[in-house]
């Protein structure tokens, strides 16, 4: 049997093929759902609005995240249900229904930090049931007001129905709004008022919406992992200092 020895410029080649299939390894990890509070705790306090129907919505200021507890973090909106939190789904409605909202690529502007939800609800008059076009609006921003991006969550390996989420790299604030209208795209105000001054409205309904906030995290790497990047870091320390005493040499 022929035996075939590896140069030195082979090796560091294996070396570095190693290490990159750490490093991807390390990065194709999807984040993963860690509810609230988020790794290595945080804080969260209502600072404007009685409720995300109301007027301007409800905003909330994050703070005093622990960022050494996770190597990445995620924020995006979704809904709890039986104690389980659901991707997305917002719901809002006028009609005693859990009626839900989908992302609305169309409607977002990911970019300026703005993630919207859409669907539709009945309400009921004397007159009959009427459509309502309902909405629900994510607005993320740094703690001096100024937009902060989302990231689609797609590309991220989370779950679409989240549309956008937020890479947590820092304090920062949300605010929640559900808004209706009549007109399909048009018109839209806070979801009270909007049914509060519906005319002839059936007795016996009201405004029901239900959103919530959790964290995705991609955990930081175990020791192991580490031990093994640092192993093919001396590796090619030393295969890079035998080079060089051969070529001396």
């Amino acid at each position: 049997m022929t035996r075939i020895r590896k140069t030195p410029l082979a090796r560091a080649a294996a070396a570095l093929a190693l290490m990159a299939g750490l490093a991807g390894a390390a990065q194709a990890a999807p984040p993963e759902l860690v509810g609230y509070p988020a790794p290595g705790g945080n804080s969260a306090a209502a600072i404007a609005g009685s409720s995300p129907a109301s007027g301007s919505g409800l905003t909330w200021a994050y703070g005093s995240f622990d960022a050494s507890a996770y190597a990445e973090l995620f924020y995006g909106v979704g809904n709890w249900v039986g104690g389980s939190f659901v991707p997305g789904w917002p719901t809002l409605t006028f009609d005693g229904t859990p009626d839900v909202l989908l992302y609305d690529d169309a409607a977002s502007a990911l970019a300026s930090g703005q993630a919207v939800f859409s669907g539709t609800s009945i309400v009921y008059t004397v007159g009959g049931p009427r459509i309502a076009f309902t909405r629900f609006t994510l607005t993320v921003s740094d703690s001096a007001g100024q937009p902060l991006a989302l990231t689609p969550a797609a590309g991220l390996g989370l779950p679409s129905e989240l549309g956008g989420v937020l890479a947590v790299a820092g304090d920062y604030r949300a605010n929640w709004r559900f808004d209706a209208s009549f007109t399909n795209g048009a018109g839209y105000t806070a979801a009270n008022s909007f049914f509060d001054n519906v005319f002839a409205k059936t007795p016996g309904y009201s405004v029901q919406s239900s959103v919530g906030g959790a964290f995705y995290a991609v955990p930081v790497p175990e020791p192991h992992a580490a031990a093994l990047w640092l192993g093919g870091l001396a590796a090619l320390g030393w295969l890079g200092h035998r080079r060089r005493r051969t070529d001396a040499g």
